[in-house]
């Protein structure tokens, strides 16, 4: 009975992410907030969970200009990554953190439904 009811799930839909940012950063405790800041698309915020979060509903193709911050749920910032572009070219990237940089901020809107998309994969990672 367990064998059908595996089967009736039915197979997990996994679609890896078009870009990928490396930050160079201790992961930020989990009560933090990671602001993911994408020109064109908007500020993305999420709980910081283990020091990884996905954006999707970027413009699928267009080159991507990213900054990330993480903040104190009080509105204290905590340091925010170098910004960075991603594209077709360079769709993936390592960028240093600054302790002292004020939050990242962009402008914009996640791409209309029903257009192609590509997903941003953020993840800190400090070099040891």
């Amino acid at each position: 009975m367990l064998v059908a009811g595996l089967a009736a799930c039915g197979a997990v839909d996994h679609v890896p992410a078009a870009l990928q940012l490396d930050v160079d950063a201790p992961v930020p405790a989990d009560a933090e907030i990671l602001r993911v800041c994408v020109a064109g698309a908007g500020v993305h915020a999420q709980g910081a969970g283990n020091g990884r979060a996905i954006v999707t509903g970027l413009p699928d193709g267009a080159p991507v200009d990213v900054a990330v911050s993480v903040m104190r749920t009080d509105g204290t910032p905590l340091g925010t990554s170098v910004a960075v572009r991603l594209d077709t070219e360079t769709p993936w990237a390592e960028t240093p953190w600054d302790a002292d940089a004020a939050p990242c901020t962009a402008v914009g809107r996640r791409a209309p439904e029903g257009t192609p998309t590509w997903s941003l994969a953020v993840r800190f990672a400090e070099e040891t």
